[in-house]
């Protein structure tokens, strides 16, 4: 009675402190938990509702709406998780398949709608067999260099990370299982799984630096967020994971030199130029593809062992020197003052050297005449806006 009445000094009335419960619940941290009894099982959109306790009896339509509570997408959230206290779900297949709106889907996919979380940890321990399995050609497991570069085919890198993920999402549930937590035979196995999660996830985030992949950071933003708004006040933001900028010579340098070892260092200067390459291909199309290949035959040659991790080191930063400042070497007089003219200069290059078969001075004089030409007529003709 004594908190009621506080209840009601503060909302106003039961109908309003009821909504302002519910808003809270779907659009604000407080409260974490609503406790109800033959209430919002339609009309109640929450999508942020991750877990639901059934402990009353309840049946076909009636039991679909309630678990649909918590079978919504939003960010972080898998999947929704239902702690059957009255041993409900077992009659979900049935009130799935006989639901008219289901009419239209397989039987197979509806009794998938559902799975039950001892599935789940049944299935971490092959999990974690698999993001180890993708090592298995490598013969010192404790080798971090090793490691690093039998990741360099994308293929791997990319069912590398994709296992990583399954393996972390796996052991996620497993460690909201009471009963896999306290088991004590588990307790060794959760060490196991923690120190490999950890040791992977590193080794992740090194070989996404190494070889410039994209960096994904929604599984962390909802968590980070949660953390930033708790306990931290920010008064800049700063990009700490910025792609490597091969224009940038101070930035560039101070990037490559984190890097432990030669040839880290050189797939970090062959990735990040690659990137860079593809980024900007349609300014240059002939020229970025002819660096393209140089880039690639070193990797490739590297990887085949025909460049030691000097010669490598060497090559790549030779061809970063060219694309970042010598790209205009072979223009030329007319249209080195043109720096637009040099795109269409080599595209015509190309073009006459290929079809016409002309004599290479030829060639050029009139590949140059060209692109002057393309030029002057864009910039005459062009209209802002």
């Amino acid at each position: 009675i004594t908190f009621w009445k506080q209840m009601m000094a503060r909302h106003g009335d039961a109908q309003k402190y009821e909504e302002n419960l519910i808003t809270g619940f779907t659009k604000r941290d407080e409260p974490e938990l609503l406790i109800v009894v033959d209430k919002l099982l339609t009309g109640f959109d929450a999508p942020r509702a991750g877990v639901l306790y059934i402990a009353k009896s309840m049946q076909d339509h009636a039991l679909l709406q309630a678990i649909a509570r918590v079978n919504r997408i939003y960010e972080e959230k898998e999947f929704g998780l239902i702690v059957d206290y009255r041993g409900l779900l077992g009659a979900l297949d049935k009130a799935l398949t006989d639901y008219s709106a289901f009419a239209g889907y397989e039987e197979a996919d509806l009794q998938d709608a559902v799975m039950p979380i001892a599935k789940e940890v049944d299935e971490l321990p092959p999990a974690h067999d698999d993001v180890l399995g993708v090592f298995k050609q490598v013969a010192n497991k404790l080798d971090v260099e090793a490691l690093e570069r039998h990741l360099a085919d994308e293929d791997l890198r990319m069912d590398f990370y994709e296992k990583l993920a399954t393996f972390g999402r796996k052991l996620k549930v497993a460690l909201s299982v009471s009963d896999f937590v306290n088991e004590p035979r588990n307790e060794t196995r959760i060490g196991v799984y923690e120190r490999d999660l950890k040791r992977l996830r590193k080794l992740r985030e090194a070989v996404r630096r190494r070889y410039q992949d994209a960096i994904d950071f929604s599984e962390y933003g909802g968590k980070i967020r949660k953390l930033l708004d708790a306990h931290i006040s920010a008064h800049q933001v700063l990009s700490l994971t910025a792609p490597v900028n091969i224009f940038d010579d101070d930035q560039f340098k101070a990037a490559v030199a984190e890097q432990g070892t030669p040839a880290s260092k050189a797939d970090l200067i062959a990735h990040a130029t690659k990137r860079t390459i593809v980024e900007r291909m349609d300014e240059d199309p002939v020229l970025f593809e002819r660096f393209s290949r140089l880039i690639q035959k070193a990797i490739d040659d590297f990887k085949a062992q025909r460049l030691s991790e000097l010669g490598y080191l060497a090559e790549v930063t030779k061809i970063r020197e060219a694309v970042a400042h010598g790209r205009g070497d072979d223009l030329p007089e007319g249209v080195r003052a043109e720096p637009q003219a040099a795109a269409f200069y080599r595209i015509g290059l190309d073009a006459l050297g290929k079809a016409a078969k002309l004599p290479p001075k030829l060639a050029a004089e009139l590949a140059g005449a060209l692109a002057l030409h393309v030029v002057e007529t864009v910039r005459r003709h062009r209209i802002v806006d």
